[in-house]
């Protein structure tokens, strides 16, 4: 799975698929990158499609308490 780490060092989810020109997918609140599974594959054959986990969604980390 790839993570990109935000600057506090909490990794955050992505995946791409695809390529030309990117399309980033972005998903609403207490949802998550999986919620645009049906339209990565026919977006996919025009764009390179990311998808992200926003912060405390799917995959990705919850801000750190120091």
């Amino acid at each position: 799975m790839p993570f990109v780490t935000a600057s506090d060092g909490v990794p955050l989810h992505y995946s791409s698929t695809g390529s030309g020109r990117p399309l980033v997918l972005v998903h609403g609140w207490t949802m998550n990158g999986r919620f645009f599974k049906k339209n990565i594959g026919p977006l996919a054959g025009n764009y390179r499609v990311i998808t992200i986990d926003s912060r405390g969604h799917g995959y990705s980390g919850k801000e750190l308490f120091t």
